[in-house]
């Protein structure tokens, strides 16, 4: 005995109820990565570095330090999806050394944005007479090559 199969076409079956509706609605989609900002440097003793982490499009779902050296970290407690501004603080642990810290924060559409600040606390090095002198001398050198090529 051989068996047959009735395709029933899609259009049919879409005919048998037709209050069935499905709409899908274009919604603009966030494709923005939150952002973080330096907002302030207090000197102190001990010196802070404030952080600002905010994503007004979706909002925030979670934020990670992923790296900590010399800097003590407070992250607040946030509700998932805050859209308005974060402040993140970052205290220097030891007053000699530098802080370097790294933080990634995700929205709530998935996108991931990361930062990085240092506190490296480098001075300007001072140049003697001498070393001086040969700045000038390059730096009028390449002006007159500028000129020769004009």
């Amino acid at each position: 005995m051989e068996r047959t199969a009735r395709i029933v076409p899609i259009l049919l079956l879409a005919s048998l109820f037709p209050s069935a509706e499905h709409r899908v609605s274009a919604q603009p989609s966030d494709t923005t990565p939150p952002v973080c900002t330096l907002s302030s440097i207090l000197p102190g003793p001990p010196r802070e570095l404030r952080i600002v982490i905010q994503d007004p499009d979706s909002g925030l779902a979670s934020i990670a330090v992923t790296r900590s050296v010399n800097a003590d970290m407070a992250l607040p407690p946030y509700a998932f999806g805050i859209k308005g501004p974060l402040p993140i603080t970052a205290t220097r642990i030891d007053p000699s050394k530098s802080m370097d810290i790294a933080l990634t924060a995700q929205d709530v559409a998935g996108n991931s944005g990361s930062c990085e600040f240092s506190d490296s606390g480098a001075t300007i090095p001072t140049l003697d007479a001498r070393a001086l002198a040969a700045l000038a001398l390059g730096l009028a050198a390449a002006a007159l090559r500028k000129l020769e090529a004009i």
